[in-house]
């Protein structure tokens, strides 16, 4: 029906909305990258004159300028394919200006299913139990009564001559029986399909329920995996990096290296993060809320 139709355009546009997160999520990593850059590049230009670094620690920096930028490019095209995509669902003008905010947490009820293909299975059940009184409705004796009178020379009685009102009533019984040889076999076929959409609608309930309670396990997951104290101690580590690369102790490489693995862990933090939202909001659309 309608309703499933809507249900999984509005899975649609959660897959884009939060797949639109993660690509903003990442733009200010690179912008954060691009910071850190910027400032090694300035160390490693003074060291340059101190005779402390070669001029290749430069093009090492340049590189990864190089490689950040590519980066960039590739999220702003897909950035602007997912928000054109979201824009045709939504109905909405969406430019490459618009900027979205991360949804609030959301409690979920536990057990209540309030799908639209529960709702369209009901309605099955109940046009097909509607089907069967219609069925045992026309095939059931029909009793009535019925009246007439009027003013007419002998009235009722035929040997009168005169002119007399009468008025005849009485009750009527009608059947129909042509239709009573397929009578049982067409409220055994309506009996049939009810029961079939039945266990349609119980095996849906069942399924939605398992899903719910997989995606339970994975909020769960998500939430225990979403841990600052990577990000602190990576960033902790790239820090020293910069300070023994400055005295010399440390090679370009390896602080790249370290700054790389710092970006990494601010990186798998943020996708945790929109997962965990995103799979809070995929069971809210499970339970159809």
């Amino acid at each position: 029906g309608l309703d499933a139709q809507l249900y999984e355009i509005k899975d649609k546009i959660k897959e884009l909305y939060f797949g639109l997160l993660m690509i903003e999520g990442k733009e200010k990593q690179l912008d954060r990258a691009d910071e850190i850059l910027d400032s090694l590049c300035v160390r490693a230009e003074v060291a340059l004159k101190e005779g402390v670094v070669y001029e290749t620690d430069l093009d090492v920096i340049e590189v990864e300028r190089i490689k950040y930028r590519q980066l960039r490019m590739e999220l702003e095209a897909k950035r602007e394919a997912c928000l054109g995509v979201l824009s045709m669902l939504i109905r909405r003008p969406l430019s490459k200006e618009t900027r979205l905010q991360m949804p609030l947490e959301v409690e979920l009820e536990k057990g209540e299913i309030k799908r639209p293909e529960l709702k369209y299975l009901d309605s099955k059940i109940k046009r097909l139990e509607a089907d069967l009184k219609m069925q045992n409705a026309e095939n059931m004796p029909k009793l009535g009564l019925f009246a007439t009178g009027g003013y007419g020379k002998s009235g009722l009685n035929t040997f009168d001559r005169d002119f007399k009102p009468y008025f005849i009533g009485g009750v009527m019984l009608s059947w129909n029986f042509g239709k009573l040889n397929t009578l049982k076999n067409d409220r055994k076929l309506k009996q049939i399909q009810q029961e079939s959409v039945r266990v349609e609608q119980e095996s849906f309930i069942f399924n939605t329920r398992m899903e719910a309670l997989m995606q339970d396990s994975e909020i769960r997951k998500l939430r225990e995996m979403v841990d600052e104290r990577v990000v602190d101690l990576r960033e902790a580590i790239r820090q020293a990096s910069e300070v023994k690369y400055a005295n010399g102790v440390y090679t370009i490489s390896e602080l790249i290296t370290d700054v790389n693995q710092a970006l990494i862990a601010q990186q798998e933090k943020l996708l945790r993060e929109v997962e965990l939202k995103m799979m809070i909001y995929s069971k809210k659309i499970t339970l159809g809320l």
